[in-house]
């Protein structure tokens, strides 16, 4: 069984190597590196390539506005050496605020990101890029010194609405997903399969396990209450349904992250997360496989970066692929 992971830098990165070898040890497909306001995915990535022999290194994702695509591709030339072809370069549009601010004229997140994706392909192949698009231009022909017509790194590439997940299944070798319902990952698979036929399509799950239902339950409400504080992920919720869910959410935020989760419903929770013990918790990972998804990536929750390295190794020792294979 196919099955990834994500690690979230969110303290001292150090501690993740440990994790990454025992991930390996334990049969998992993939690490799936996070990169928000924290520590540098691509950095993390090298030193996880280097303490690990076969599992897949995977950016999870890095966005299109905060790196130029010639440093992305240099950096996914050097990771893919350094992990003997095991790394996976994932990028997504990511949030503007983190990069560039205005940009050239018509500069659109997914503008940006189809226009990265195409510039860093052309570079991996090894010639000249004299890229001449509407956000993004080389002014002098630019090549990659490491990269041949030989180099091969996929690259997947993240969506959440329609448009863009019609995007990424166009010029990805696979796709990334997050926060999915079924009945929304359903129509995603179904945009997929219009555009591309056959791919990979991976999705992160929400993943709290624990003998402890209601604390996993509660780490659940937490974790959607966070999210619904975050704009772009607020306008998936309620291209999802959650709208009404979403405003109660958003109004009693002010009182704190915990009035705030009081508010996200039972069912909500049961549409969004994966939690509670850890044969619960296999079953929802089977039902999302039999949406559609070739490779789910259990995305460990835990408040508070101090807890988090316990989340991640609690997660990969009691969903190890071995597990849920039996």
């Amino acid at each position: 069984m196919r099955l990834g992971i994500v690690f979230r830098p969110m303290g001292d990165p150090s501690q993740l190597l440990g994790l990454a070898r025992l991930a390996e040890e334990s049969g998992f497909h993939s690490i799936w590196i996070v990169e928000a306001q924290e520590a540098d995915a691509l950095v993390v990535a090298a030193a996880l390539a280097l303490k690990t022999e076969r599992i897949k290194i995977c950016s999870g994702v890095v966005n299109a506005y905060s790196r130029m695509p010639t440093v992305i591709g240099m950096a996914a030339l050097t990771l893919s050496s350094l992990s003997r072809g095991r790394f996976i370069l994932g990028i997504g549009s990511g949030i503007r605020h983190v990069g560039l601010v205005g940009g050239p004229s018509g500069d659109t997140p997914l503008r940006r990101l189809e226009e990265t994706v195409a510039f860093i392909r052309q570079a991996l192949d090894g010639g000249a890029v004299n890229f001449k698009g509407r956000v993004l231009r080389s002014e002098t022909s630019f090549r990659l010194a490491l990269a041949g017509p030989n180099t091969s790194i996929p690259i997947y590439v993240a969506a959440l609405g329609p448009k863009a997940i019609r995007l990424a299944a166009g010029i990805g070798d696979g796709v990334v997903f997050h926060l999915f319902t079924k009945n929304y990952l359903e129509r995603a698979v179904k945009i997929v399969r219009e555009v591309r036929g056959s791919m990979d399509v991976a999705c992160y799950l929400m993943t709290i396990v624990s003998d402890n239902s209601e604390e996993a339950f509660r780490l659940a409400r937490l974790m959607i209450a966070s999210y619904a504080s975050i704009p772009r992920y607020a306008e998936h919720f309620r291209r999802m349904g959650f709208g009404k869910e979403v405003e109660e959410v958003q109004g009693a935020a002010v009182l704190g992250i915990e009035a705030a989760a009081e508010k996200v419903p039972d069912w909500m929770v049961d549409e969004l997360a994966v939690y509670g013990r850890p044969a619960r918790c296999a079953e929802k990972i089977a039902e999302y496989r039999e949406l559609g998804i070739s490779l789910p990536i259990l995305y460990p929750y835990m408040r508070g970066s101090r807890d988090y390295p316990t989340a991640i190794r609690k997660t990969i020792e009691l969903l190890a692929p071995s597990h849920l294979d039996g």
